[in-house]
């Protein structure tokens, strides 16, 4: 029962891959992300699109999945906007989101969860530059339709704090770890790297800020 609990937390948090810069209208990109969680020791794969709206805004859509190399983690759908509200000297970004996951019967999980759905929103802060960032949030979320006595009392919250880099200019390679706590005061690690392939409309100037 144990593993089965520490597959379900491991599964439902996934780290965000964002750095505090925004990007601007007409700049969009794609990522590939792998990450590895300490919880459980498996790995999960995301797919994700980001895109920018405008005065420092911009929104992106995350799309966990199991497969050969993850497959107790759920499909998983995440939404989220981020807002650079102050640059100089640092940037200043905040960040909220939700996501909506699901682990169907199928593969190994079906010994240990049966048709459990996530819901949750995770709001944060990042600071930092373009290149080196830290931040912090808390992820809030309940599970519905749980079996084998997993379903949690109430909503649950899980803080975390974070830390990552963003190395490239049209391609990226995003390495970034994050560490949170969990209902009962029990520590997780997540470890990845994020790859992003990016279509700017600006140039990097000499102070390597985007313009």
């Amino acid at each position: 029962m144990g593993f089965a609990v520490a597959l379900v937390i491991a599964g439902c948090y996934q780290p965000a891959y964002i750095s505090p810069e925004p990007l601007a209208v007409g700049d969009y990109c794609g990522s590939l992300a792998l990450t590895g969680h300490s919880t459980a020791y498996f790995a999960s794969i995301m797919l994700q699109g980001r895109a920018g709206l405008g005065a420092g805004l911009d929104a992106g859509i995350r799309l966990s999945f199991p497969g050969e190399l993850c497959p107790f983690v759920p499909v998983g759908l995440y939404g989220d906007v981020k807002w650079n509200f102050l640059s100089t000297p640092s940037l200043f970004t905040a960040n909220i989101g939700c996501s909506y996951y699901n682990v169907a019967e199928g593969d190994m999980s079906e010994h240990f969860i049966s048709d459990s759905t996530w819901l949750a929103v995770w709001p944060g802060l990042l600071i930092g530059s373009r290149t080196l960032y830290g931040g912090a949030r808390v992820q809030v979320r309940r599970g519905f339709g749980m079996k084998l006595g997993l379903k949690p009392a109430g909503w649950t919250f899980a803080p975390a704090l974070l830390a990552g880099a963003s190395f490239g200019d049209r391609f990226r390679v995003m390495p970034q770890a994050e560490a949170y706590w969990l209902q009962g005061s029990r520590f997780a690690l997540t470890l990845g790297v994020n790859l992003e392939l990016h279509a700017l409309e600006r140039e990097v100037d000499e102070a390597g800020w985007l313009r």
